[in-house]
């Protein structure tokens, strides 16, 4: 089955150069840290696939 998620054919770029991809990415990474830092490992959820059930125990679904 082919992935329809993108198009092998099609060239993949970027949209930024990468002197300004190197330039951007410390100023980033402090304002992410400043922002999120203050979290503990508990306080951290990994939701990139994965379905929390707030309302609904799992056992009952």
């Amino acid at each position: 089955m082919k992935d329809t998620r993108r198009a092998e054919e099609k060239p993949q770029e970027t949209k930024l150069l990468s002197v300004d991809l190197h330039r951007i990415k410390p100023e980033f990474a402090l304002e992410f840290w400043t922002k999120y830092g203050t979290y503990s490992e508990s306080e951290i959820y990994n939701v990139d696939e994965t379905a929390i059930q707030f309302d609904v125990p799992p056992q009952k679904i």
